[in-house]
């Protein structure tokens, strides 16, 4: 079993993926290929106890949670809460609690968010390192041309957070990125919105187009919908990788869903079609009893 310093987790979590290969996969009979290929992502924690009873997964992520990604606080994305927001943080976490959050990345995801939740009230930001905000102005950067990530609770059920990324995340930020927004905010449940391109999808066929939808969910997360899973031999990068891979650590209910960007004029753009697939996941939602 190899095991890894904090430093050394933390640049693997850094570099977080989501992946398959079919041969790896027939080593672990046990996992279905969902599990495995999130499982896959996040191997840098063992899941069970060695023989002596020793849990090393609690012990490695006990570590990881306090090694603060190795950087100072100036140097760590933040959220700043809007004064006029009237939520009130657990006192045991001092964090949001939410029954959902749907969480919208750059381009498709948070472009699908905001117009699918017309009623939210914003409650705060997460800013990345370097970035100047006053909380009086949150209500002003709600427009989807602001380069923000605003954090908004839902007006008939104050329950379901909404939080929209409006920009792109360094890589080498994304972790930081990550465990900032799950620190704040303890979700029940967390859906993710996200796209991808066909130069990132290895198994697309020549004349695969939009809407075209793929999934993934950690571990702990129920089947809601017959979307198909995102097969072996591909891979997920960035925000929404970094995301479910803390999620599945911490053993959450989470569901990330994939659209297909379309090509125009030589460039990937978010079409009609790459919005409209997102809305299976939104009936599919809206059967669960939650």
């Amino acid at each position: 079993m190899v095991m890894y310093s904090a430093v050394e987790k933390t640049n693997r979590l850094k570099k977080t993926h989501i992946w398959g290969s079919g041969d790896d996969y027939e080593q672990t009979p046990n996992l279905s290929r969902q599990q495995w290929c999130v499982r896959l992502a996040t191997d840098f924690w063992p899941f069970q106890p060695d023989g002596n009873g020793r849990d090393y997964e609690a012990e490695e992520l006990e570590e990881l949670e306090n090694a603060e990604l190795e950087t100072t606080p100036s140097q760590q994305p933040r959220v700043v809460w809007a004064p006029s927001s009237t939520r009130k943080l657990n006192p045991d976490k001092q964090q949001l609690d939410a029954k959902i959050l749907h969480l919208g990345l750059n381009g498709a995801g948070s472009l699908f968010l905001h117009a699918q939740f017309e009623f939210k009230k914003v409650i705060g930001a997460l800013l990345l390192p370097g970035a100047e905000l006053n909380g009086t102005s949150l209500e002003e950067k709600q427009s989807i041309q602001n380069k923000m990530c605003l954090i908004y609770e839902i007006k008939d059920d104050p329950s379901c957070l909404v939080v929209t990324c409006q920009y792109d995340v360094p890589k080498e930020q994304t972790a930081a990125w990550a465990h900032v927004l799950l620190n704040h905010i303890g979700p029940e449940r967390t859906i993710i919105f996200d796209s991808f391109t066909m130069h990132e999808y290895k198994t697309a066929s020549e004349d695969l187009a939009p809407p075209f939808l793929r999934k993934l969910k950690t571990s702990a997360a129920e089947e809601i919908d017959d979307i198909v899973y995102l097969e072996p031999a591909n891979m997920l990068t960035g925000c929404g990788a970094a995301i479910l891979t803390l999620l599945e650590i911490r053993h959450a209910k989470a569901w990330m869903y994939v659209s297909l960007l379309e090509m125009q004029l030589g460039r990937y753009d978010v079409t009609t079609d790459t919005l409209q697939a997102f809305e299976t996941v939104i009936k599919s939602l809206s059967r669960q009893d939650w």
